[in-house]
């Protein structure tokens, strides 16, 4: 039985694989790395040797008892497989199958059972060494350099770069920006030495094409970077710039999600690291692991509601200046992104209750609605109180990740003063995140400015104004061409965008969305492409119906002159990604 179950774990894999394959050669993501080679079958193991050796246990009461337990691991096994499809193929339906398939198993199998023996120990072994040789190459592949040479284009003044990105965390919830709750003050004492931006606006609302954008100093609108496209092979990106100029590039994520090397944003990376091993990232590995995780009873029953397998920023941070250490010679551009603050906001000890205790969660609507994803069930349904709660918990997973950019910056600091590079460093989000307010909750389902007012400072050397802070509005999609500049990079022809110390700064930001499969259908991005453009004094958003909201800034002057700035700049988004232009009406604005 134990042989058996060892088979049967390599054929749900082999056929999990064969299924994602079909998968990449469509349209969206598989959400997969190089690692399921090894992770798939070893999940599957870890789930059906135990069952196997129950099995074995059980079959040696007779035949008849044999016969149950070989239909029970078959219809597991065809549970599991039928479960990929699942839920286009309903629950009850592929228990249905499971079981006929296991009884029509056993009665195959049982009569054969030597023949069936034999067959399993050949399939056991291909097992182990499978998973074993799948392991030996994953990790040859995508093992960590131990150094590389000086291209001929970097000196010795050249500064170390450093790029992270906070995700999901919005600006109106940070104390730098002058929330009454301390959440950042590790950041607030950065301030002191750093330029910040009072009004820096993302590109997009949600991952992928708010970071393609900050890569490519291009907007969302005219890149490829959606939710089932990765971004394209041009334009180039920023960690192409810094590796022609010479530059060690390092890529670390935490969201896997909509930052995985599949999505793109790896181009130019010398090393790019996304998916790694992990307990939860095994068990999420199978779709007979993912049954068991993403079932809300189990998960309520055992207290556990985070993302299986998602990495903290104490976990990214030492995997980031790992990296960083093993070559101290060549400058090096590292970028990280941080998940910590992201849903389901499960900090750590002592922040969990720094600003209050948050035990009202209701976490049973808790949903691991895919392997790397959380969310909360019924946002809609919640109380003004349980609101008030996410919004806190949400503020201590702020305050807990700020510690965290905190020890990474003392680390940097440590390494300057031992003699190393001087090291430039940019920190904002990708988008920000909404707690009802227009009456929406999360992110990448809408414009409005609670999901794209993020953070951004940049301090170091050669950035001018340090100790200051910028009131005037600018994009993150000018980030990208700002680090080149400062590192002095040469080689940064074609690259978009613009430095935001240049003085080609418009005081304007566009942004954009497209419309996402599967949203729920009262979301404004469920209905068509949308546009916004947010000035000093307004902020202007175009639905996809052509209707018009504006909203002012609480600036009280007369805002003509940015409301129509604000208009053309989105009938100019509209005839970059559609090659024509609809001249959009003036019409009054919302206070």
């Amino acid at each position: 039985m134990i042989t058996l179950s060892l088979f049967l774990a390599a054929t749900a894999a082999l056929f999990e694989l064969l299924v994602l394959g079909l998968r990449a050669l469509g349209d969206g993501f598989v959400f997969a790395g190089p690692i399921v080679f090894w992770m798939i079958p070893l999940s599957y193991a870890c789930f059906l040797l135990p069952l196997g050796a129950v099995a074995a246990v059980f079959a040696r009461r007779g035949e008849a008892w044999r016969n149950m337990m070989v239909g029970g691991l078959a219809a597991v096994t065809i549970f599991s497989a039928s479960f990929l499809f699942h839920p286009k193929v309903h629950l009850i339906a592929v228990a249905m199958l499971a079981f006929g398939g296991g009884v029509q198993a056993s009665r195959v199998l049982s009569p054969r059972w030597r023949t069936t023996q034999r067959v399993a120990r050949i399939g056991a072994v291909v097992l182990i060494a499978w998973i074993g040789l799948a392991a030996a190459g994953e990790r040859f592949a995508t093992s960590m350099p131990r150094g590389s040479q000086v291209n001929a284009t970097s000196n010795d003044a050249q500064p170390n770069v450093v790029l992270l990105i906070l995700d999901t965390v919005r600006a109106a919830s940070m104390s730098l920006y002058g929330h009454d709750r301390l959440t950042t003050p590790n950041l607030d004492r950065l301030a002191a030495r750093a330029v910040v931006f009072d009004q820096a606006v993302s590109p997009s609302p949600w991952t992928l094409p708010a970071h393609a954008s900050i890569f490519t100093g291009v907007p969302p609108h005219e890149l490829s970077a959606d939710w089932d496209h990765g971004l394209a092979d041009s334009p180039p990106t920023l960690a192409e710039r810094f590796t022609d100029a010479g530059y060690r590039t390092g890529g670390f994520v935490a969201n896997v999600a909509y930052a995985s090397a599949e999505t793109g944003l790896s181009r130019g990376f010398e090393y790019y690291e996304d998916y790694i091993p992990s307990v939860g990232g095994l068990i999420t590995s199978s779709s007979l692991g993912r049954f068991f995780a993403n079932n809300p009873r189990l998960r309520q029953l055992i207290g556990y509601h985070d993302v299986a397998g998602r990495r903290i920023g104490e976990q990214m941070n030492a995997r980031a200046l790992r990296w960083m250490r093993s070559d101290s010679i060549s400058p090096m551009f590292l970028f990280i992104n941080y998940y910590d603050a992201h849903e389901p906001y499960l900090p750590a000890a002592p922040f969990d209750t720094l600003f209050g205790r948050t035990t009202g969660r209701n976490m049973a609507h808790m949903r691991q609605i895919s392997a790397h994803m959380a969310s909360r069930a019924h946002k809609f349904s919640m109380s003004e109180e349980e609101r008030e709660l996410e919004r806190l918990a949400y503020e201590q997973s702020i305050a807990w990740l700020d510690a965290e950019v905190g020890q990474l910056l003392d680390s940097l600091s440590a390494h300057e003063a031992a003699g190393g590079r001087r090291t430039i460093v940019a920190i904002t989000s990708d988008h920000g995140e909404q707690f009802l307010e227009r009456g929406l909750f999360g992110h990448g389902n809408g414009l409005y400015l609670p999901s794209l007012h993020v953070p951004l400072l940049i301090a170091g050397p050669g950035v001018p104004g340090v100790g200051s802070r910028r009131r005037d509005v600018v994009s993150t999609t000018d980030l990208g061409a700002t680090l080149l500049s400062l590192a002095s990079v040469s080689d940064a022809a074609g690259f978009g965008g613009h430095s935001l110390f240049s003085g080609s700064v418009t005081d304007l930001a566009t942004s954009s969305i497209r419309p996402a499969r599967n949203q729920d259908s009262d979301y404004p991005s469920f209905r068509g492409k949308m546009y916004s453009a947010t000035t000093a004094t307004m902020h202007v958003i175009r639905n996809a119906d052509g209707t018009i909201e504006q909203f002012m800034r609480g600036v009280p002057v007369d805002s003509a002159g940015d409301q129509r700035r604000a208009l053309d700049a989105i009938d100019n988004a509209r005839s970059r990604e559609f090659g024509q232009t609809d001249r959009i009406p003036d019409v009054p604005a919302k206070r």
